[in-house]
């Protein structure tokens, strides 16, 4: 990893249980560090061996809906009357391990631990198997006291499964749909065997699209409107911005937004006056830029909260992929408004949903890679990953009508080290923000492999060779030393040592060599494969202070005295280290680009500017405009090479 360590002493193969302070010795970061490895590859080779790889509770499971009930377990289900056979077969069945069997049943039901809230909830999908009328099988809810039916709707039929849709409508009066305690299927026929194999539900998904805890993105008309955050007016846990004396308030999206795959924008408000006007208007990142104002909101009322939900995409002249910025205006001066964290809300028809949790640590999903725990407290979707943005469409493009095709998903596991850089709070406040120690975070990546479309009446090959392509641990060795050894007098005094060789320091060297680019081996300097080398570690480095957008030929940077002219940096960012976004390699898989090397030319310790422009450089490329922007909101920064 790329920190300021002096070495790394942990080798599995020592079989060490341990590391042991002792009295008056000088402790060590290397000592520390090791303790820690030891700790984390004992866990990981005991969950290994007791656990495997896979998932306990259904966590990073992927569909285009999430997963009710797999119906593969009798516990907490009753039939009607109690004398009805219900069972789990085994044998039969798509998802899970079972599916559940009824015979000679008016109706069954399950008792929910827990409530749940199902006042968002659009559909729910069931597969069943059983000769019965579509009106013999109807899905309800119940609160404790009143039992609500959806309307059922049959879809299709997948190898021999009936599938239907069962949707909510208007909740009765009174209804406790924010606390149903049981559901199950009413209105059976006697007489038939009704065999359960999953159900499915469509409940919101949400992603931010503005966080009023990013003040600076906020800006007000006049500007002597007051923008204030509210720690007592709160919604879903978060803060409010509280807006007096303004016109209009504009919120500067950190990076461009894909709205194209949303259902629907929620926007939290709250008004000092209950008929104070307001508009909702988004606008998009093209030149010139297009503007839209949004219509057609429905209202939810949440503790003095007005919710207002509109659907998207809405008609007009807009770039839904590119949206840049948000505002309220047609705002009353003399009023107050407060505004929580604005939601975006996945469509599934767009997109394939990942299976998190109840949003607790204890409730949350999981699956074990290697003894290693992924863990997602919430739903999420393919394109809503925090740690997959800008993720690959290709495998959610549709096929044509007469063609199919098989698409693999996978979970990409791997450790990624952190500094205060990718996380602003490591810094300790009360040392005046020094940057301390590092962390290593599990990175885990739901990916896609696209398969190869065929006519119905050939049968598709999954992207089985694709999968098998993917890179993996690398098993080479390199060797450090470029001269003989030095030659050593036993006698020399250790404070000046007068020996041979090409580092002639006191303290610790860690090299660090990376491949930075793939390729094979050539006099073709923009073709061949490329490595860059550090002598430590690579841990010279700061963040951006602003933005470096697309043709840049220098950046702000937080720490320009760690760098001097002539110096080689790297510019990247979070779509660097995950890549992801332009920095993928979307056809093979594995010649991904890294960031971008240039040479420093000048240093500008009062403005904090360091550029790499010049014209007149016989490595043009080395000084060359940047190809993509480097923002803070994917924490930016500027790392030093060798």
């Amino acid at each position: 990893m790329k920190n300021d360590i002096s070495r790394l002493s942990f080798n599995e193969l020592n079989h060490y249980l341990g590391v042991f302070q002792q009295m008056g010795r000088v402790p060590l970061d290397a000592d520390f560090n090791e303790q820690n490895e030891l700790m984390l590859r004992l866990v990981q080779r005991f969950a290994g061996d007791a656990v495997h790889t896979g998932s306990p509770n259904n966590g990073f499971r992927v569909d285009t809906r999430l997963l009710l009930d797999a119906c593969d377990k009798r516990e907490a289900w009753s039939a009607t009357p109690n004398t009805v056979n219900l069972f789990i077969d085994y044998f039969d069945h798509r998802v899970g391990d079972g599916s559940l069997v009824a015979t000679n049943a008016s109706s069954i039901a399950k008792t929910l631990a827990q409530p749940m809230d199902w006042r968002s909830l659009v559909e729910v999908v069931v597969h069943v198997k059983g000769v019965f009328a579509a009106t013999d099988f109807v899905f309800y809810a119940n609160d404790g006291t009143t039992s609500h039916s959806f309307t059922m709707t049959e879809l299709t039929s997948e190898s021999g499964w009936r599938v239907f849709s069962a949707v909510p409508g208007a909740w009765p009066a009174g209804f406790a749909a924010d606390a149903v305690v049981e559901y199950g299927f009413t209105s059976l026929d006697a007489t038939t065997r009704y065999s359960i194999d999953a159900l499915r539900f469509d409940a919101p998904i949400y992603s931010r699209l503005l966080r009023t805890s990013l003040t600076k993105q906020f800006s007000a008309t006049p500007n002597t409107a007051t923008l204030a955050q509210d720690d007592d007016l709160r919604i879903a846990g978060g803060l409010s911005l509280k807006v007096s004396g303004a016109t209009q308030l504009n919120y500067a999206i950190p990076a461009p937004q894909d709205l194209s795959r949303a259902r629907a924008l929620h926007v939290p408000l709250r008004r000092s006056q209950p008929a104070a006007s307001f508009n909702v208007t988004l606008v998009d990142g093209d030149s010139p830029a297009h503007s839209l104002t949004l219509t057609g909101a429905t209202t939810l009322v949440i503790n003095g909260w007005e919710v207002l939900r509109y659907a998207l995409p809405q008609v007009g002249t807009f770039t839904w992929s590119n949206v840049v910025e948000l505002r309220l205006d047609t705002l009353a001066a003399v009023e107050s408004y407060w505004i929580g964290n604005v939601l975006l809300e996945v469509d599934p028809a767009d997109d394939l949903l990942i299976m998190g949790g109840d949003g607790t640590p204890e409730g949350a999903g999981r699956f074990y890679g290697d003894g290693l725990a992924a863990v997602k407290e919430a739903h999420e979707s393919y394109f809503t990953q925090p740690q997959l943005p800008l993720a690959d469409p290709a495998a959610l493009e549709p096929v044509n009508q007469d063609q199919h095709r098989i698409d693999w998903a996978y979970l990409d596991l791997w450790e990624r080290p952190l500094s205060y850089i990718e996380q602003p709070p490591l810094r300790e406040i009360a040392l005046e923000g020094q940057d301390t120690c590092t962390r290593t975070q599990l990175i885990a990546q739901v990916r896609l492999l696209k398969g190869v479309a065929v006519t119905l009446v050939n049968e598709p090959s999954p992207p089985a060779n694709a999968f098998a392509s993917l890179p993996r641990w690398g098993k080479g060795t390199l060797s450090t030393k470029d001269k003989p050894a030095a030659t050593l007098d036993p006698c020399a005094d250790p404070c000046e040592p007068e020996i041979a060789g090409p580092y002639l320091g006191e303290g610790d060297r860690l090299f660090r060599v990376e491949i930075h680019r793939a390729g094979n081996i050539s006099n073709d300097i923009a073709t061949s494969a490329l490595a860059k080398w550090s002598r430590d570690n690579a841990a010279i480095a700061c963040p951006l202070l602003s933005d470096a957008l697309v043709n840049a030929t220098s950046a702000v940077v937080e720490r320009p005295d760690l760098f001097a002219i002539g110096d080689l940096i790297e510019i990247s960012d979070d779509l660097v280290e995950l890549i992801t976004g332009p920095y993928e390699d979307r056809v093979n898989h594995r010649a991904h680009r890294r960031g971008e090397l240039r040479r420093i030319v000048t240093v500008n310790l009062q403005t904090r500017r360091i550029s790499w422009e010049d014209p007149a450089a016989l490595d043009p490329a080395m000084h060359a405009p940047l190809p993509e922007a480097m923002r803070l909101a994917y924490h930016a920064k500027i790392t030093k090479w060798d």
